[in-house]
C-alpha cells in the first residue's frame, strides 16, 4: 500500500512560535507522523504510515525554511542500488544529484 500524502502538519504553529522565540527546534517524524482525519468530531487517527521524507519536506514548505538536513544512519545512499553498477553518493548538491527515491525499499 502507498504512502499516503502528508497535506498539513498539527504542530506547524508550535514549531513556528519556537522559531520566532530563538530556539533550534528539531522536528521528527519517526514513520513520518501518524495520519489522521480531521473531521465535525475531532481528530482520529488511521492505519497508515507516512512517509517521512515527504513529511519532511512539507513541514520545511510549511515553515517557509532555508535548509532541510535529513540525518540518517546509513554509510551512504546509493546510485543504482541493488544493482552491478551500485556506487555510493559521496556529495550530492540541491536540486541535482539525488531526485526521485534514492533509497533502498
Amino acid at each position: 500500500m502507498a504512502s499516503p500524502r502528508p497535506v498539513d502538519i498539527m504542530e506547524t504553529s508550535a514549531i513556528i512560535s519556537l522559531i520566532i522565540d530563538g530556539f533550534l527546534p528539531i522536528a521528527c517524524g519517526g514513520a513520518g507522523g501518524i495520519p489522521v482525519i480531521r473531521d465535525s468530531t475531532g481528530i482520529t487517527p488511521v492505519n497508515g504510515v507516512i512517509d517521512k521524507d515527504a513529511t519532511s519536506a512539507l513541514l520545511g514548505n510549511l515553515i517557509e525554511a532555508q535548509r532541510l538536513v535529513i540525518l540518517t544512519d546509513v554509510e551512504f545512499v546509493y546510485r543504482d542500488y541493488g544493482r552491478p553498477s551500485q556506487e555510493p553518493i559521496r556529495r550530492a548538491s540541491a536540486g541535482g544529484e539525488l531526485g526521485g527515491n534514492a533509497a533502498p525499499r
